[in-house]
Parts: C-alpha cells; structure tokens; sequence
C-alpha cells in the first residue's frame, strides 16, 4: 500500500512539471511565474497528500526526486530554468520536503513546514519583485523578508499555534530563507521551521 502511495504521489508530481513546462513552452508564460507555479503547487500536493498518507513517506519520495530534478536541471526546462545559473532551488525542494518528513513532528506541523516553503517563499519572491528597494543580503529584499514573515505567521496562527509560537516560527523561517542563497532556503526552511516548532 505504501509503495503504491509512494508511486501515485511521484506520478502527480511528474505530471505537475511536465504540465507546467508544456504550458510554458507553448504559449508566452513568463518562465519566473512558471517556476514558482511550479513551487507552489508541488508544495500543495505535499499538504493535500500528507491527509491521506503516511506524511512520513515524503522522506522516501523526496529521495527519489533529487535525481529526477537533478536531471531535470541539466535539461534546463524552461519552466524551471529561469534562475539556472543563480539557484539550485528546484533541486533543493525535495530535499527540504524530506527533512522536514524524518523530524518527530505531528502531521499538522509537516505540512506547515511544507507550506512556508511553498507559499512564504513564494510571497517573498513576489514582494521582492515588486518592491525591489532596501535590497539586503544575497539579492534578497527587507519587503520580500516581510512577506515571507508575514505570510508565515499567518498560516502558523491558521495552524492553531500560540502567537507567540507563531512569531517564532515566522521570525526564523524568514531569517533562513533571507540568509539562503542560492535557493539552499528550499531545503533549509522546512526543517529548521520543524525544529523551532519542536523546541517551543
């Protein structure tokens, strides 16, 4: 039962970034959109299939997709390439995913964990482009690190923790992803967030 679990999530997984690139290449889709449509919704499956599976699991499938998307890196997918020279991110992804599985955490932090990476990631990027100035560390901005907090701090209230818990969580995870270059925030996030969460 696991090992098909295993296999129907790394199909969809697939498929997600196979869809993605096809979409990207036929029609104008600017490739830094795409990528990050890319982000969030692998990091969405992760949640929703973490309700129906084993969320620990996803140790054994991110091992399986660092190869894959080592692979699909030296392909240079459109979808997925628009940062190739300055980012492992997309590499990194399944790695942070995995960590984050192999911690003592309950199955609502994983996916919190898993979320801050998908979608505070995401709001710091989109903050970062669009409100380029203080510039700080690495590229990175102050409103694209506010973004990230923010956003963070949202889902872990809508997770149920403690305010203060929550500021906590927040307030590391955006300190790592403004200090992770290179997309290395991919695979640091989503642990380091677990261990803040296990720690309070």
């Amino acid at each position: 039962m696991e090992a098909l679990q295993i296999l129907v999530v790394s199909v969809v997984f697939v498929g997600v970034v196979a869809g993605n690139e096809l979409v990207t290449m036929r029609t104008h889709y600017p490739a830094a959109v795409s990528r990050k449509v890319s982000h969030v919704l692998c990091a969405l499956i992760v949640c929703i299939a973490a309700q129906f599976m084993s969320f620990r699991l996803f140790a054994i499938v991110g091992a399986i997709f660092l190869p894959i998307m080592i692979r699909f890196r030296y392909r240079e997918l459109r979808s997925l390439a628009d940062r190739s020279e300055s980012s492992i991110g997309e590499v990194l992804f399944p790695v942070g995913v995995a960590l984050a599985a192999l911690l003592p955490i309950e199955r609502k932090e994983f996916v919190v964990c898993v979320l801050l990476m998908g979608l505070s990631d995401t709001a710091a990027y989109a903050a970062g482009k669009w409100l380029k100035r203080p510039t700080l560390l690495f590229g990175k901005t102050l409103p694209g690190t506010a973004a990230f907090f923010l956003s963070a701090l949202a889902i872990c209230l809508a997770a149920g923790m403690p305010k203060t818990h929550a500021a906590a969580v927040a307030a590391v995870g955006a300190a790592v992803e403004h200090f992770g270059p290179y997309g290395t925030d991919n695979a640091t996030v989503p642990p380091l967030a677990g261990l803040v969460i296990l720690l309070l």
